[in-house]
């Protein structure tokens, strides 16, 4: 499978959602994000949430990606590396509350997973990511 298709994988043709972080084996207890946002243009993953006081949904992903800058923000992030393993969208790093001006990257990764600070805390390596229903109401209005 490609790696730009991680996103296709987890949310079909939807532009957002809600995800789970589960285990291996899907073992609890498992983080869940609502509100999950596709940065899918250059653009779009280039600003990201830079300029922003408080970004609008808990969670940005963005693909085809492998490295993250976070100038110009003005608050710090969880990110989740993400890449294609045993046949799920798996995490290969995480990265914790990853404060303004810094640049971290994941070799290997095909996506990014951006969050508020806190938001993945409990994530580990190796555990697996998929779509979950919520009542959110993001931006999409399907979940």
């Amino acid at each position: 499978m490609l790696t730009s298709c991680l996103w296709t994988t987890v949310f079909g043709a939807r532009k957002c959602g809600c995800l789970e972080f589960t285990g291996p084996g899907g073992t609890p207890p498992g983080v869940t994000l609502k509100g999950v946002r596709l940065a899918g243009s250059a653009t779009e993953r280039l600003v990201g949430w830079m300029f922003r006081h408080v970004p609008g949904t808990t969670g940005l992903w963005m693909e085809p990606c492998a490295s993250v800058h976070t100038w110009w923000m003005r608050f710090g992030v969880d990110l989740a590396f993400l890449a294609w393993r045993d046949g799920a969208v798996t995490v290969l790093r995480v990265e914790r509350r990853v404060v303004p001006w810094r640049l971290v990257s994941c070799r290997g990764a095909g996506a990014v997973l951006e969050a508020v600070a806190g938001a993945l805390d409990g994530v580990q390596p190796g555990w697996s990511v998929r779509r979950v229903s919520c009542s959110c109401r993001c931006c999409c209005g399907l979940c």
